[in-house]
């Protein structure tokens, strides 16, 4: 997107593993995203955090999740904030547990920087495209992820397992 000169800053959250594998060739650590920042001069346009502990707050200050996932799974806590948040997410993942393409998020199979940056740019130029997924992104999380009502249904199903 620097290339592109779209004006957009990333912050990047997390922590580095405690694991450590013995030559882990594909390990992406702090020291390797700071020194890669470095050689692409993007120390003006990314931004290294560590863990956060309101998650939530961050997320209502973006704009956007971006979840690149070395496992292929697009799901998880970040997912379920970012669209309780109604924010337009990109994610790389093989399945449609939570993310529909093109209906409440966007999900690639395959980190491609540049045609990551094209639908960034694609999305940006239609507002109405971006407001549609993020309205049926938070309107997914209102229907799937209410603690009342699946503990309601987890209460009923194990009422019923156990009342035989």
């Amino acid at each position: 997107t620097k290339k592109r000169n779209m004006p957009i800053k990333y912050e990047i959250f997390g922590k580095d593993s405690r694991k450590r594998k013995f030559f882990n060739r594909n390990e992406i650590n702090f020291t390797y995203l700071k020194n890669k920042i470095d050689k692409l001069k993007l120390k003006d346009t990314v931004f290294l955090k560590n863990q956060t502990m309101k998650p939530k707050q961050k997320l209502l200050n973006a704009d956007f999740l971006i979840r690149p996932s070395r496992r292929n799974d697009n799901w998880g806590r970040d997912i379920i904030e970012a669209m309780s948040t109604g924010k337009f997410i990109i994610s790389t993942g093989k399945d449609s547990l939570f993310i529909t393409h093109k209906i409440n998020g966007i999900v690639t199979y395959k980190w491609d920087s540049e045609y990551l940056a094209d639908i960034i740019f694609l999305y940006l130029q239609n507002n109405k495209k971006l407001c549609s997924i993020r309205k049926n992104a938070c309107e997914f999380a209102i229907k799937n992820f209410n603690a009342k009502k699946n503990s309601q249904t987890a209460q009923k199903f194990f009422l019923e397992v156990f009342k035989n």
